[in-house]
């Protein structure tokens, strides 16, 4: 498996409630800096987006966008006209809620935007937000585009409804949103061929992806900074910083992560016992490997098999 569907297979990505902006004649409104992936799609009208030190850039009725380098950004008609806050205004909002421009006429708005943010857990968001260029675009002929607009619907939905499987569908949703974007991602700039399928990892250190691609297909392995600093023909210092620096944590603590994730979509997906799940991804001890999972997911491995049921 590359290293892409490596990452996607354990993903947790969760998206927040989408708020649905609708407004009338000239308006703008801007978001401040964000730490989570934004995403929106124009559901209606052509509208203008500029992110802080970047160029405007037109989008129209059917267009997707992901932003993933959390500087401040503007969506609107006219970016010349004055801006509201639109942190205020959606968080007001959400899920079927409506941000509407002051007594406008439903019959009236010309513009109709839905956005919202996308969480990652901790294992692959390093990997993805470092890789992901920071400004991604659907165009509304594109399959993906057409994907992602019913899923960004849905989950508002979601958000609206009190039920008590309401969670598990968003989760569901949520991943495909992200796999949809990231595919897109992975496209080339003329958006016609596919690029490589392990492109996210291309511009790190290829001694780096070495040691990402030895924690990824033996997570059993007694890994240390020392034998993964071999294998990368380095020496342990440079690669432990190197590697916190691509990757975002230390060598020990991504495989740990990579293992108790990897761990978990097998427990929830699978009736095998703890005991033998835990020695596939190298646990020894149940003891030491609950400790593990709970440090990373916050549940012990039996109560995340009975929540994910």
């Amino acid at each position: 498996m590359d290293p892409l569907n490596n990452m996607l297979t354990i993903l947790d990505a969760e998206m927040g409630a989408p708020s649905r902006i609708e407004k009338t004649g000239s308006w703008a409104v801007r978001f401040d800096e964000y730490q989570q992936f934004r995403i929106g799609a124009v559901l209606r009208g052509d509208i203008w987006l500029r992110v802080d030190g970047g160029a405007p850039r037109r989008l129209s009725e059917g267009d997707c966008y992901l932003l993933g380098d959390g500087k401040p950004h503007v969506i609107g008609s006219d970016l010349t006209a004055p801006a509201s806050d639109g942190d205020a205004e959606t968080a007001e909002t959400g899920g079927l809620e409506t941000a509407r421009s002051a007594a406008a006429d439903p019959a009236a708005i010309s513009s109709v935007v839905l956005t919202g943010s996308l969480g990652l857990d901790q294992a692959t968001e390093p990997l993805l937000r470092s890789r992901i260029p920071g400004y991604v675009e659907m165009k509304s002929s594109s399959y993906r585009s057409q994907v992602a607009r019913p899923i960004l619907e849905l989950l508002s939905r979601e958000n609206a409804w009190e039920i008590p499987d309401a969670d598990l569908m968003r989760l569901h949703l949520s991943r495909i949103l992200l796999i949809q974007l990231v595919r897109t991602a992975l496209r080339t700039a003329d958006g016609c061929a596919a690029a490589p399928p392990d492109r996210l990892l291309t511009r790190m250190d290829e001694r780096i992806r070495c040691a990402l691609d030895l924690i990824h297909r033996q997570p059993s392995k007694r890994w240390t900074v020392a034998n993964l600093a071999a294998a990368a023909h380095m020496s342990r210092s440079v690669f432990a910083a190197r590697f916190r620096t691509a990757v975002g944590m230390p060598p020990l603590e991504y495989l740990e992560m990579w293992r108790i994730r990897s761990a978990a979509a097998v427990l929830q997906s699978t009736d095998r016992t703890v005991s033998s799940v835990a020695a596939q991804f190298g646990y020894s001890a149940d003891s030491t490997f609950s400790r593990a999972f709970k440090r990373v997911t916050g549940r012990a491995p039996k109560q995340y098999r009975q929540l994910a049921a």
